[in-house]
């Protein structure tokens, strides 16, 4: 197994940001075009590379307080109502990063008008929430019809708020980098990741260590934890029992952590899903299930877009996988699911059964123990991982007790 080794933030966050993409009409990429956008308009406006690093991550996180699908249609409109409800939650989410203070600032007002008195943030960070604002507006306004078609009428509607909505020092940049068609055609482009990383790691590379990836991976936890009122804690006790459960089996610490990132992450693919099919109560009908499936699909390939991190994509997305094959959605056996895959797949059985569902209370320990044992002898999940957990059942509880 390969060691978890310090990674550039951005590299990080970019891959992240894609679950915060996904809406009724699928995955956009929203995030990444705004981020092209702003960092064009930095680029333009000669912003020292800190700054420019900075806008880059603020820029792909500047809607993490838009989780629901009915929040993110809100925002596709020019006008939105209570635009501060979304940017408020988004700074309460970051501030409880130490390292994205700023991040947090930036995200809070990237909607505020220029009109308007001056919030009370430094001017530098003022500065990047203002290329945001512009930015956002801008990629809000382009439909999926041919991008060079729509750039007169999108830079009529915006030029005409310089002075309400944005400063009117930002028209020039926008206008010298909207008057080349590759500006346009590269927010259509398959080439746009890399784009955004010629243009972004010429500039600095920020590397965060092991501590700082827990942190990130806890902050996106909740996020995917926020997605319905009875997964509150789901990514975290998942993460937790994973972690009890690899160090009994062994684990080294270096491991634990990587186990540890893979529980909070599991689940990062249902941010795919809407609320109504997390939410029913009741059994999900065969298309809805389908439905379903997608989330660890788009957890692996999410998380295995971050370099470093082959191993905790797998572990993290193989958690609906089973020993015979039979699992979702890449049928994987046993001859091909490390023991971390299995600690998770483990763990994650654990926690949904002893949570409240919205059909359902949290089970006890008789029943639990019953499902765990049957999913052994169905050849679902693993004898001794599964055996372990139940010789240390008070362990996992307590663990469980100090969530709620």
């Amino acid at each position: 197994m390969s060691t978890l080794l310090s990674i550039d933030v951005s590299r990080l966050l970019s891959a992240l940001s894609m679950s915060l993409d996904f809406t009724t009409k699928g995955l956009t990429n929203h995030h990444r075009r705004v981020a092209y956008i702003a960092l064009s308009l930095g680029k333009t406006m000669q912003l020292s590379p800190e700054k420019m690093h900075t806008l880059f991550c603020a820029s792909t996180l500047h809607d993490i307080g838009a989780i629901t699908f009915a929040d993110k249609h809100t925002l596709a409109s020019m006008e939105i109502n209570s635009p501060e409800i979304h940017c408020e939650k988004g700074y309460q989410f970051l501030n409880k990063v130490p390292q994205f203070s700023d991040l947090a600032l930036i995200i809070r007002y990237h909607h505020h008008q220029f009109q308007k008195p001056e919030p009370p943030i430094d001017k530098d960070l003022l500065q990047l929430s203002y290329l945001i604002h512009l930015a956002d507006r801008l990629e809000i306004l382009l439909t999926p019809a041919y991008i060079l078609s729509q750039r007169s009428s999108a830079l009529e509607r915006i030029c005409s708020l310089f002075g309400t909505y944005f400063p009117p020092e930002y028209k020039e940049p926008l206008l010298e980098i909207a008057s080349k068609d590759s500006f346009w055609l590269d927010l259509d482009s398959i080439y746009l990741d890399k784009l955004i990383e010629d243009m972004l790691y010429s500039e600095m590379h920020m590397e965060v260590a092991p501590k700082e990836i827990r942190e990130i991976a806890s902050l996106f936890a909740t996020i995917i934890d926020s997605k319905s009122r009875f997964t509150h804690r789901h990514s975290r006790l998942v993460s937790t029992t994973a972690t009890k459960l690899a160090t009994l089996a062994g684990f080294s610490s270096c491991d634990a952590v990587k186990i540890e990132v893979a529980g909070l992450l599991h689940d990062l693919g249902k941010l795919s899903i809407s609320e109504a099919i997390l939410e029913k109560n009741g059994s999900l009908s065969p298309e809805e299930y389908d439905l379903i499936k997608q989330h660890t699909y788009h957890t692996y390939h999410i998380l295995n877009h971050i370099p470093g991190f082959s191993d905790i994509a797998e572990w993290a997305a193989y958690h609906h996988e089973r020993l015979d094959g039979r699992g979702y959605p890449f049928c994987i056996d046993k001859t091909s699911l490390s023991t971390g895959s299995r600690i998770v797949a483990v763990a994650d059985i654990f926690s949904a059964l002893a949570e409240d569902r919205p059909y359902r209370l949290g089970m006890k320990k008789e029943k639990i123990t019953e499902i765990l044992f049957s999913s052994v002898k169905n050849n679902s999940l693993d004898k001794d991982l599964t055996y372990l957990l139940l010789e240390r059942y008070h362990d996992f509880e307590e663990l469980k007790s100090k969530l709620c």
